[in-house]
């Protein structure tokens, strides 16, 4: 009996630690608004996302993740399906990942989850991050978080961790590392310059790739003469070689000249023989060039013979718009037009030349955006040669409410022209309620109004009801888009030697628009911006900075004085300098995390950021209107949406 007793207790705790030792089912992680189906992702897991609802939307975010591989990431698409208080996608990811980063994007706003992001390593059998996901993680931070508004102070030390390891992973990345390094410690920059330059000097032989990146380090340590002293003898070495084909660009690009530019092709067809990015860049401005020239044969030649479809339709439409705009030759404007429109929807059909920083939808989204630009070039063309049906067909295939100020105005032009003029009314209306109008519109709406009605009685009070919906709706969504960050503090000097800062601007508001003389959207954006200027000029408690960033010139205070004045622009240009000489980073656009311009901040009088506005969407009148709704809000008790 005793033997049995033993035996049951035995049993039942064989039973027990049977019982315990059932794995615990995975809880999944959560990050943010952001639920992972899994607490330890790995490579080539599927994994189960769930994102958290934002109000009452019933559109989707979009949703991408980005596939991080040493210094390179991967963009795919996430398929997000409503699920109760939920949107829920899965994600598949390859076994060759080291790291994946989810984003999301609401309208025009990324979800930076409190500027942490969603990035996460992927982690071996033993629950331990692979190899090379902190670095890549880390290269992920110091490039694109900027562009998603997150931030990690640790990137750079991320990569250097595996850096001082990894002799291989070294090697394949230290350019970019020394580039990002140097931005962020130019003391720290200059010694690991130093040191793959004793490297790569030791070296008893370079391939190709060893003169590139010692050109490029003697570059980060001003040493110009030496870096292009080893250019020119890697592409004596190599003539076929990247640095080769570098070469041939440069060249080209600065010679003027059909005849000049023909030569340099033609020796670059000799020595180097590839017909790449590099060739076709050449063919592309030849083309151009004969186009310009009126020999429409030479430029079908060259045209015809860029393999990139999106390239050459690119280069149809840029003609063809050359043309349409100076009233020339509008019969070879509308044919060549309609070609560039052929090729991109060929490209949709069959989109073997996505790159692999697209995701499918982002790739679909810029194909569909350019086909309708390019549409408005060909109805332009055919409205200027008398074809007005034909101008309004093609207009009305290309217009969305996503579209340009001026192509707006031309569509509501081309309905007016066909007498279409109940129409007329109602898209006028509709876009000037969604304030997307101008003055021109306005004029347009008039017109329609006064066929439509018989007579322009109480057209003001009909136009300012529009006003009043348009102002409403406006509000509601920049009150939407208010932020309440800190302003970072800043010190730069304007053209006239003046230091200004941020502090001595406290209880203002501060306008500061990011621009650089080589940016034409920015330049394309300044009428508007000196409309605001002007109408604000005499209110002490506002402040208008353009911050010339990203140009780095001789004589730059020089050329920006000269441009301003030559353009009668009424502003106060500040400069924005380099963190240190051998950094390609500028100091105030850093700190505002900006990856683009133009772009206006807006900062309240109590010293936080209000509004980020990023691009110019060619509207002047509205960009003015923005501008003023800003500046009286922050005159008024808002709060910023949570």
């Amino acid at each position: 009996m005793k033997k049995l007793t033993y035996l049951a207790l035995a049993g039942l705790l064989t039973a027990a630690v049977s019982c315990n030792d059932q794995p615990e089912e995975d809880q999944g992680r959560e990050i943010g608004k952001l639920h992972l189906s899994k607490s330890h992702l790995k490579p080539g897991d599927q994994v189960e996302i769930a994102y958290q609802r934002d109000g009452d939307s019933s559109e989707a975010p979009k949703a991408y993740a980005y596939y991080l591989v040493g210094s390179n990431y991967y963009p795919v698409d996430i398929e997000l399906k409503d699920s109760s208080a939920k949107w829920m996608g899965k994600l598949q990811i390859p076994d060759s990942v080291q790291a994946v980063s989810f984003h999301f994007k609401r309208g025009e706003k990324w979800e930076s989850n409190d500027k942490k992001g969603y990035v996460v390593a992927l982690e071996d059998e033993e629950n331990q991050p692979v190899a090379g996901a902190h670095a890549s993680m880390g290269f992920f931070y110091a490039s694109q978080g900027e562009r998603y508004n997150i931030k990690n102070d640790s990137a750079v030390a991320m990569i250097s961790k595996q850096m001082e390891s990894d002799e291989d992973f070294l090697n394949q990345n230290d350019a970019r590392y020394g580039y990002l390094l140097n931005n962020e410690n130019s003391e720290k920059g200059q010694k690991f310059t130093e040191s793959r330059i004793a490297y790569y000097e030791s070296k008893d032989s370079l391939q190709a790739e060893d003169y590139s990146k010692l050109a490029t380090f003697y570059r980060m340590h001003n040493e110009r003469s030496k870096s292009d002293s080893i250019t020119q003898l890697g592409i004596k070495n190599f003539p076929k070689s990247d640095l080769a084909k570098s070469d041939y660009q440069d060249k080209f690009y600065k010679t003027k000249g059909i005849a000049n530019r023909e030569k340099i092709l033609a020796e670059f067809n000799e020595k180097v023989g590839a017909k790449d990015r590099t060739y076709e860049f050449m063919t592309y401005y030849l083309a151009r060039d004969y186009a310009a020239d009126k020999n429409y044969e030479k430029f079908y030649s060259y045209a015809d013979s860029i393999e990139n479809r999106q390239l050459r339709a690119s280069l149809y439409n840029a003609v063809a718009w050359d043309l349409v705009t100076q009233d020339k030759d509008l019969e070879q404007a509308a044919e060549i037009s309609e070609k560039s429109v052929a090729l991109l929807k060929k490209v949709k059909d069959d989109p073997k030349e996505k790159s692999e920083s697209y995701t499918k939808s982002q790739f679909e989204d810029d194909l569909d955006y350019n086909t309708r630009m390019f549409q408005d070039t060909h109805a332009f063309a055919e409205f200027k040669l008398g074809n007005k049906e034909k101008a309004l067909e093609i207009m009305e295939e290309a217009y969305t409410d996503q579209i340009s100020g001026e192509m707006t105005e031309r569509y509501i032009q081309f309905l007016i022209a066909n007498e279409n003029y109940e129409k007329a009314q109602e898209k006028a209306e509709e876009i000037l309620a969604q304030n997307r109008g101008t003055e021109k519109i306005k004029e347009y709406l008039k017109e329609s109004y006064i066929q439509n009605e018989g007579s322009e009685a109480d057209f003001d009070t009909y136009l300012a009801g529009i006003e009043d919906r348009a102002n409403e709706n406006a509000k509601e969504e920049l009150v939407d888009q208010m932020l309440d960050e800190e302003a970072p503090a800043f010190t730069m000097k304007d053209l006239e030697g003046n230091e200004i800062t941020l502090a001595d601007l406290k209880g203002k508001t501060v306008i500061l628009d990011f621009w650089a003389t080589w940016c034409g959207p920015c330049k394309r954006s300044f009428p508007g911006m000196k409309m605001a200027v002007e109408q604000y000029g005499n209110d002490e408690n506002v402040e208008f900075l353009f911050v010339d960033t990203f140009e780095d010139m001789p004589d730059r205070k020089d050329k920006l004085s000269d441009f301003i004045s030559e353009n009668d622009y009424p502003f106060h240009v500040v400069i924005d300098q380099k963190t240190s000489e051998t950094s390609n980073k500028y100091k105030t656009a850093s700190d505002y995390a900006i990856t683009g311009i133009p772009t206006k901040v807006i900062i309240g009088p109590d010293g936080k950021m209000k509004f980020k506005l990023v691009g110019y969407n060619g509207n002047n009148d509205q960009l003015l209107q923005e501008i003023g709704m800003m500046i009286e809000l922050l005159e008024e008790p808002v709060s910023p949406q949570a």
